[in-house]
């Protein structure tokens, strides 16, 4: 693959703002899912898998 350098502003700003977008929705997605409680079942063990 060739190597090239971004160096236009107007595309750097825009990478930017994306990467910051994409950085605040996963901190916030983040938050929200730690603000739902999972019942732990009897044996000490979540109710429902964390993964899905």
């Amino acid at each position: 693959m060739f190597r090239q350098p971004v160096t236009s502003p107007d595309h750097l700003e825009r990478l930017f703002r994306l990467v910051i977008l994409v950085w605040d929705n996963s901190l916030k997605w983040g938050w929200l899912q730690a603000q739902i409680l999972i019942k732990v079942k009897g044996h000490g063990r979540a109710a429902t898998s964390l993964v899905r």
